[in-house]
């Protein structure tokens, strides 16, 4: 596999792990909201840019919730860019220090914002806080948003050689099983009279099968399949919203931030039949 000015070009069966630093096309890293819940990164691969019929996508959602950091603001702090005072680590420390509680984040332990340098590199601190109040930085660290995503030989082999294009985005949206679980509580009336076995509980939504046979009740309320089949039978009216491949599902109110568009991925015909393993840095 090899990389060159954002075109990732790989063998067919090919096995690699690209490990990638997220940014936008100005050079500045993307940064995720701690405003918001179930954020994740969505990395896409796709035979054309646009929807068409027998399309190839492969999909990786890497959830953003845990291991990434999270800032109030979602675009960096240019503000101490002009500043040739504040140009490195040690000074940015300095600057730091200076400025009292009202740049940090109690929730988070963080700056709420990420600085930019005049030397192009990108900072942030890492507060300690005494019951939610402010104490001294900790830390002063390099801000990046770096993606380690490995595709198989069993993903890739089925890539003909051809032309894709890759989109990355950063998106939210609500919890599968917790939308499935709210869906499925709110129609219990309807599903009730539809699936006779089907027993729905208040508390936690707790949601049981009876076996007609043993007539010992199965929870499936962790099951955001049969969930799912409960909706389609009562037909109910937001179920396209629903793809059991993703992670949350997608509303009004979730944001979208498309990163990278239409990158450029080429994958070239393996004549030898046999799978490769790569490491390669983009």
């Amino acid at each position: 596999m090899e990389i060159f000015n954002g075109r990732v070009e790989h063998t067919q069966g090919e096995s690699f792990t690209l490990d990638m630093l997220v940014s936008y096309p100005n050079g500045d890293p993307y940064i995720i909201s701690s405003q918001v819940d179930n954020s994740y990164i969505l990395f896409t691969i796709a035979s054309t840019q646009y929807d068409q019929k027998a399309r190839y996508i492969m999909r990786h959602w890497l959830d953003a919730s845990e291991d990434f950091p999270k800032f109030y603001q979602t675009t960096p702090n240019e503000d101490l860019f002009e500043d040739l005072t504040i140009y490195d680590a040690t000074t940015f420390l300095t600057w730091l220090n200076s400025q009292g509680p009202e740049v940090w984040d109690p929730e988070t332990g963080l700056t709420k914002e990420v600085y930019k340098l005049n030397n192009g590199s990108y900072l942030y601190g890492k507060g300690v806080f005494n019951d939610q109040t402010f104490v001294s930085v900790d830390d002063v660290l390099v801000y990046s948003l770096r993606l380690v995503l490995y595709f198989s030989h069993e993903e890739t082999k089925n890539m003909t050689g051809q032309r894709y294009v890759y989109f990355i985005e950063g998106l939210n949206g609500t919890d599968l099983n917790t939308w499935l679980l709210a869906a499925v509580y709110e129609s219990r009336v309807a599903i009730q009279r539809y699936f006779p076995n089907i027993t729905i509980t208040e508390n936690l939504n707790l949601i049981t099968v009876i076996d007609t046979k043993t007539g010992f009740p199965e929870d499936i309320s962790g099951d955001n399949a049969s969930l799912y089949d409960l909706l389609t039978g009562i037909k109910y009216p937001q179920i396209e919203l629903i793809n059991l491949s993703q992670p949350i599902v997608i509303t009004d109110e979730s944001y979208n931030d498309v990163i990278v568009n239409n990158g450029d991925w080429k994958v070239k015909t393996n004549i030898n039949g046999r799978g490769l393993n790569k490491w390669q840095t983009l």
